[in-house]
This record gives structure tokens, C-alpha cells and sequence, in this order.
């Protein structure tokens, strides 16, 4: 009897012990899967950065001048990844008022053109609408 139950136990041991190695080695192989779609992200995150970071001021100069901008105060070019795009800021300072837009570069959606003198809410919606692409 006591062979038979050592002989039991050595059996049930060695199928509970491979099951958790099984279990183990899924785990691994989810981690990795994981880690691997992490990075691809990121590389992925990276390069839409870099491509923005392309769109430089005299590469949209021409953009300006369309609007009858000759220069902007303040000009920043960015990846939205609520956009999953290129957004360019522009706030140009005048002396009575200043003219706040946010445009999507690739899709030249606009997204925001206010000026602060007309509404008094322009430069706190532009600075929201700044933080919600940024995801800040």
C-alpha cells in the first residue's frame, strides 16, 4: 500500500510540476510578446516624433505667408497622439490683441483660430487644447 501511495505521489508530483513549468513558460512567452509590442511602439512613437520634427520654420514659411504671417511669436511644431499627427502652434502678439491658431499639419484641419482681444477665453482654450494633443 505505502508503495502504491509513494508511487502515486511521485506521479502526481512530476504532472503538477510539468503543468507549471507549461505555465511558466506561457508566461515567458506573453512577457515577451509584451516587451516586444511595448518597443514597437515606441520605435513607432519615435519615428512620427522625428517625422514632425521634419516640419521645420522655413519648411513652413510658406504656410505663414499664406496667412498673412510674416513671423509668429511663438511657433512649435509637435506629434499629437490624440491626432496621431503633426500640429503646428502659432501665437502672433500684436499690440491691441494676439492670434492664437493650431493647425494639423498633415490633414490642414484647424483646429483652433481665436483672437485673445475678441474673446477673452482664446489663450485658455489655445492652452488646453495644447495640453489635450500633447497628452500633458
Amino acid at each position: 500500500m505505502k508503495k502504491y501511495l509513494i508511487v502515486w505521489i511521485l506521479v502526481s508530483s512530476i504532472l503538477l510540476g510539468s503543468c507549471s513549468s507549461v505555465n511558466s513558460r506561457k508566461i515567458d512567452e506573453l512577457e515577451k510578446q509584451v516587451t516586444g509590442m511595448k518597443k514597437e511602439k515606441e520605435d513607432d512613437l519615435f519615428k512620427k516624433k522625428q517625422e514632425c520634427a521634419l516640419y521645420t520654420k522655413e519648411e513652413t514659411e510658406s504656410i505663414i505667408k499664406d496667412i498673412n504671417w510674416i513671423y509668429s511669436d511663438e511657433f512649435e511644431i509637435f506629434y499629437s497622439k490624440t491626432k496621431n499627427s503633426c500640429i503646428k502652434a502659432l501665437k502672433r502678439d500684436f499690440h491691441t490683441f494676439k492670434t492664437l491658431r493650431i493647425d494639423n499639419i498633415l490633414t490642414n484641419e484647424n483646429i483652433i483660430l481665436c483672437k485673445s482681444n475678441i474673446d477673452n477665453n482664446c489663450e485658455k482654450e489655445y492652452n488646453q487644447k495644447i495640453k489635450e494633443l500633447k497628452w500633458e
